[in-house]
């Protein structure tokens, strides 16, 4: 009984994880967008869009780790 509690609160443990690296991608992805900072948009589009494609990689890399961290949970 005590084994099965245990796995219990580990899947508990593990979709809770999952969601919260869910909703830190999001809210990182939104701050980003909203707060582009005034010395990129000065240089012009081509050095703003290289740091918005790193951050989207960044972000894509997050989120396939939180989806495959909730997944695994049964």
């Amino acid at each position: 009984m005590a084994n099965n509690v245990s796995l219990r609160s580990s899947v508990r443990l593990l979709r809770h994880r999952g969601e919260a690296h869910i909703d830190l991608a999001k809210a990182c992805a939104r701050a980003l967008s909203e707060n582009i900072s005034p010395t990129l948009r000065q240089r012009g589009n081509t050095e703003r869009d290289k740091h918005l494609e790193a951050a989207q990689r960044d972000l894509d890399a997050a989120l396939g780790l939180a989806q495959s961290d909730t997944e695994r949970a049964p």
